[in-house]
């Protein structure tokens, strides 16, 4: 139990643990090197949270285009064309093939949505 003297209008806590005074302490100090030192820093977390919103808007908005994708059961509705770097390029119509894409595509968004979510609660920090 703590006991409390009071000496005037200050109240001094006496047997408090000496760990949970320096617990305070170390607490105040991280939040004093927390602050950016320079302009330079402040603008480089903020140009930092500028592309970091910039990317999670263009991940977000595909993420919408993809959801909205419909594929139906017959082979006509929807095709899929992919090159690659050498102009090679495969075209199919299969709706399971195409669904399965999507869904990797999906997660992969996702997945990369949460990454910068992440970072971008870091770059506040």
């Amino acid at each position: 139990m703590k006991q409390i003297a009071k000496t005037g209008t200050n109240e001094v806590l006496a047997n408090v643990p000496m760990a949970v005074l320096k617990n305070k302490e170390n607490q105040q100090e991280a939040k004093q090197e927390e602050k950016p030192k320079s302009i330079n820093e402040l603008k480089a977390k903020i140009e930092k949270m500028y592309l970091l919103s910039e990317k999670h808007a263009r991940l977000t908005g595909r993420l919408i285009m993809l959801e909205k994708f419909a594929i139906k059961s017959d082979n006509d509705t929807a095709r899929m064309t992919i090159q690659d770097a050498r102009g090679e390029r495969f075209e199919s119509s299969n709706p399971t093939s195409i669904g399965r894409l999507i869904e990797i595509w999906r997660e992969s968004y996702k997945s990369a949505i949460d990454e910068v979510e992440t970072d971008m609660f870091e770059a506040l920090k």
